[in-house]
């Protein structure tokens, strides 16, 4: 059973970072959002969005495929937690988070240092494994870290303005903290749109 639906809706984080930038025009941070929304929208023209959202194929993903939702034990994956956004959708939100999470060794906290040669590698192992995907989901793949980065990236930015998301490190504060993971996965998105990995 999903418990968190649209997990991934690019158009509703988009709408929900406009409506902020609105609303919030006095905050404290909305100079620095501003900025990040340039950066938004000007890296927005370099991500394929039809290849990811007109691929009608679905499949049961798992929706927040970061490195840390795996359990290891040494070099075995045993197991997968957070399974609340579990759900028949599209499979390049699942291989670009995890291709965003596993081939950028720093935290959400830090300047990204996207390793294009761990992305090369991954994205080669997946295509031959699996073996039944259709084109229009091949398709999709190339632009799908990016394109998540850039929603994470809006996603921050609207919650640096409206300061509810539950999660943020007090000694940073709210707002800031979701500004810098903003910026962070703005320049995120950056890196893998200037690397040749995801071609």
């Amino acid at each position: 059973k999903n418990v968190r639906v649209g997990v991934h809706d690019f158009e509703r984080h988009r709408a929900g970072l406009v409506r902020a930038m609105e609303e919030k025009r006095g905050h404290r941070l909305w100079k620095d959002v501003e900025g990040v929304w340039s950066k938004i929208a000007f890296l927005e023209r370099y991500i394929k969005f039809d290849n990811i959202l007109l691929c009608e194929d679905r499949r049961i993903v798992h929706g927040d495929l970061k490195v840390s939702n795996f359990l290891f034990e040494g070099n075995e994956v045993s197991g997968v937690i957070d399974l609340d956004t579990m759900a028949l959708s599209r499979v390049a939100f699942d291989v670009g988070d995890a291709i965003r999470s596993w081939c950028n060794p720093r935290t959400e906290n830090e300047e990204p240092e996207f390793d294009a040669e761990w992305a090369r590698e991954a994205m080669g192992v997946y295509l031959e494994e699996v073996g039944c995907l259709s084109r229009g989901e091949r398709l999709s793949l190339a632009d799908a870290a990016p394109f998540i980065a850039l929603e994470l990236s809006m996603r921050f930015a609207r919650d640096a303005l409206c300061e509810d998301y539950f999660g943020f490190d007090p000694e940073i504060g709210h707002g800031e903290h979701s500004l810098l993971r903003a910026r962070n996965m703005a320049n995120l998105c950056e890196q893998m749109l200037g690397s040749d990995a995801m071609v």
